[in-house]
């Protein structure tokens, strides 16, 4: 998905979402992080002075998922991002690889401002 104001981005194990983890395991790596907040289960936003970001811990099979305040999982296999566009998206970069390189997972930019989607930044 491509917007003007917001970057999308996941960190997955591949296309197909083959590879699953424990939730917790996740949640750990990111509280690890030192700059997100746990705001519901399975969605983390940014804490103060990190620019505003939202990450939400799903289990897809097709890339679709709905996640909510009170939603859990015990396994998961995609990490979405929505990033805020009126920051430099280069500010994110180095904590949103660090994460997928501990996951083994990898890094895609949904689509860039050319139109080109499933931009790879990281593959382990």
């Amino acid at each position: 998905m491509w917007s003007d104001r917001y970057g999308y981005y996941e960190i997955r194990n591949d296309a197909d979402y083959t590879k699953s983890l424990p939730t917790a395991e996740i949640v750990q790596v990111l509280l690890n992080t030192g700059v997100f907040h746990q705001k519901a289960p399975l969605i983390f936003e940014n804490k103060e002075p990190f620019p505003w970001l939202n990450i939400s811990v799903v289990y897809t099979t097709d890339g679709g998922f709905s996640v909510g305040p009170n939603s859990t999982s015990e396994i998961s296999t995609l990490l979405s991002i929505v990033t805020s566009k009126r920051f430099h998206q280069d500010m994110y970069l180095p904590v949103l690889i660090d994460i997928a390189k501990q996951l083994g997972w990898q890094f895609i930019l949904e689509e860039d401002d050319e139109g080109n989607e499933g931009v790879v930044i990281f593959v382990p």
